[in-house]
């Protein structure tokens, strides 16, 4: 991925965050959105996606994490769209 491309990607996300630093789970799904339209490169994305979102995971362990992304997460892995990414 191109430098100019991967600060369009975090300067997207943090707009849409509204400045705050984005949750895990927040910046998995956008990056698994600019992976899946080819703005990340394949194995770069890849990795990045998945420890975001075991992370993610591990926040909803510890009760960090509310009801709706824990439900996003399960949506996702429930239809292998993580799974989809080994």
């Amino acid at each position: 991925m191109s430098s100019k491309k991967k600060e369009d990607v975090y300067k997207e996300l943090y707009k849409a965050t509204e400045g705050r630093k984005p949750t895990y789970q927040e910046e998995g799904i956008w990056l698994l959105g600019a992976w899946a339209s080819g703005i990340y490169k394949q194995e770069e994305g890849k990795r990045k996606i998945i420890d975001l979102v075991g992370r993610a995971l591990d926040d909803i362990d510890a009760g960090r994490l509310d009801r709706e992304p824990t439900d996003l997460l399960k949506y996702l892995i429930g239809n292998k769209i993580i799974h989809n990414l080994y």
